[in-house]
């Protein structure tokens, strides 16, 4: 049976992984609804995908990482940046979903 993935370790990876941001980015735009990824915009309070202070810079990043482009070390910055001392980073403040989000989808190991 697979580890749990903490919300902690999820922080700590997003603090020290670049890919990870980016992997974090494409997890948390799925949750997004069609419409909201199209208008780059939140429009359900759900607890899921970006909150609406984050939906359009984080949707346009996420964007650029789906098509293949990596993120600046500036893009990077910001998002590991914070708003505030609840939020001591943007993308540190999805953690919980991307625990969660990891736990219901762990990683098959191949074996051989």
């Amino acid at each position: 049976m697979a580890e749990k993935v903490t919300k902690e370790s999820v922080k700590e990876l997003l603090a020290t992984n670049d890919r990870a941001v980016e992997r974090a980015l494409l997890v948390l735009v799925e949750y997004q609804t069609a419409d909201e990824q199209q208008i780059e915009h939140t429009n359900e309070e759900n607890g899921q995908g970006f909150a609406k202070s984050d939906a359009k810079m984080m949707t346009s990043m996420a964007m650029q990482v789906k098509h293949g482009k990596v993120l600046s070390a500036k893009q990077l910055a910001w998002l590991r940046s914070g708003k505030s001392t609840r939020f001591p980073s943007r993308i540190g403040k999805y953690a919980g979903q991307l625990a969660r989000h990891a736990n219901k989808f762990p990683k098959q190991k191949k074996e051989g």
